[in-house]
């Protein structure tokens, strides 16, 4: 029976290491990145375009909405960050901003103007890593 102890101590040691692996793969909001995984976003926005495309024969300026996909996983992969500043970092903002300026500038078309909208990136990507602390340098 005492041969049987260490290997039962191992097993247990190796399940919680397993489960500590485990919890540490998820972020900040683990059950929304899972739910927002399996989640069929791209096959909603193909026949959602293929469908208001067909019916209204707006092929051209519709085609913007598949933007939205790389902006949706971006938003599902910063719900995986560990840190706030992470989760920041991860955020779709250029891909935001780029639409943006699509949608403002096709619609009024200021595209001398909205120009700026694009500027917004590296100023927001600079405020976070400035003014947001990382948890470590928190406890130090």
């Amino acid at each position: 029976m005492d041969s049987n102890a260490p290997k039962k101590d191992d097993n247990v040691k190796s399940k919680i290491k397993n489960v500590a692996a485990k919890v540490s793969e998820y972020g900040i909001y683990p059950k929304t990145a899972s739910a927002l995984m399996k989640f069929p976003y791209f096959i909603i926005v193909v026949i959602l375009y293929c469908g208001l495309s067909f019916a209204f024969d707006i092929w051209h300026p519709l085609w913007i909405i598949f933007i939205t996909i790389p902006i949706y996983y971006r938003i599902v992969t910063a719900c995986k960050a560990k840190t706030k500043k992470a989760f920041l970092q991860l955020l779709p903002i250029p891909e935001i901003c780029v639409s943006l300026y699509l949608i403002i500038s096709f619609a009024t078309g200021a595209w001398k103007a909205t120009w700026l909208l694009l500027l917004v990136i590296p100023l927001y990507y600079w405020y976070v890593s400035v003014f947001v602390k990382s948890e470590k340098s928190e406890n130090e």
